[in-house]
């Protein structure tokens, strides 16, 4: 089957990559889960999986203090090179049966996921998060930079992870592919919607994490950094030159989701928190202009619960 490019780029809500990291780097009521504790002495190296283990615990730990983000089981993380990352999701992938759901949607895009841009993914598929240790140290080096950096990716990532254990909203892009395919697009306005929920909720709910734990954040991308992406480049070959233009027009649909993501997330949070970021996942699909004006999907979600009030009342 045909798997058009453009589509499977918008999937990629769960990932952290260097052009974010260039432009600078929520309450529930179940119990906390038990994570490993880090060391109080002697901390592990930042590039180790013990280093990452204790990175992952102390960004949980503040995503529940920060943003009220709690996770309903630890996520296991691997610190992986780019190379390394790759050949282990393709042996994931062939363990599994042809066409295994998000699975085959996702392996489409394993060269460009685990390519030199990439710091870190959560994989709903797996239930892992990959940090790209090459990509990391290339951006970060050693040192208090890089710990930042990585906390901030790590906070982002988990994020995806609580949404996808939480709210299981997380499309299946090989569905959407499958109706593609017979030449239903209707779903498109819907998953760039859902996708900038989902990298607003991580951006916004991040940062609070920083700021709980006094670490720097990644800098927010703005309109003004979609208008510049440039992610893709040709060379002197024509089609390849096609390619990137078309790349560059999706990375910028993807920096869109970004920005307009985290000014819906960051006034709904500021509005009533990670309680009602569940009101908002639970009153999927939102339009791209309740997506665009916060007051406007106040206005339909207050009406709505209105409605259900009244019925539970009438029924009672």
């Amino acid at each position: 089957m045909h798997r058009p490019l453009h589509v499977l780029l918008l999937f990629g809500a769960a990932a952290c990559g260097s052009d974010q990291a260039n432009v600078g780097l929520e309450a529930t009521a179940q119990e906390a889960p038990a994570w490993p504790r880090a060391a109080a002495t002697h901390p592990p190296d930042l590039y180790s999986q013990a280093g990452l283990e204790a990175l992952v615990a102390e960004a949980s730990a503040a995503l529940d203090k920060g943003a009220g983000v709690r996770l309903r089981q630890p996520v296991p993380a691997v610190l992986l090179t780019a190379e390394r990352a790759l050949a282990r999701r393709k042996a994931f992938a062939a363990a599994l049966p042809e066409g295994s759901g998000a699975t085959a949607g996702f392996e489409f895009l394993a060269d460009f996921v685990f390519s030199q841009t990439m710091l870190g993914r959560y994989l709903p598929d797996e239930k892992v998060l990959y940090v790209i240790e090459d990509v990391v140290r290339a951006h970060a080096g050693e040192g208090p930079r890089a710990r930042e950096l990585l906390f901030a990716v790590v906070a982002h990532e988990l994020t995806h992870a609580h949404d996808d254990q939480v709210y299981g909203v997380f499309p299946d892009p090989l569905q959407l592919l499958e109706r593609m395919g017979e030449g239903d697009y209707s779903e498109l306005p819907a998953l760039q919607v859902t996708m900038s929920l989902l990298e607003g909720h991580a951006t916004w709910a991040s940062e609070l994490a920083c700021a709980a734990a006094g670490v720097a954040p990644l800098r927010a991308p703005t309109l003004e950094d979609v208008r510049d992406a440039g992610v893709f480049e040709g060379g002197d070959n024509p089609l390849a030159q096609g390619l990137a233009a078309a790349g560059n027009t999706l990375a910028r649909l993807k920096l869109v989701q970004y920005v307009q993501g985290r000014e819906f997330c960051g006034r709904a949070m500021d509005f009533g928190g990670e309680p009602f970021m569940a009101q908002v996942f639970r009153s999927l699909p939102l339009t791209a202009e309740e997506l665009g004006d916060f007051e406007r999907f106040k206005v339909r979600w207050a009406e709505e619960r209105e409605a259900d009030t009244a019925e539970a009342a009438a029924g009672g």
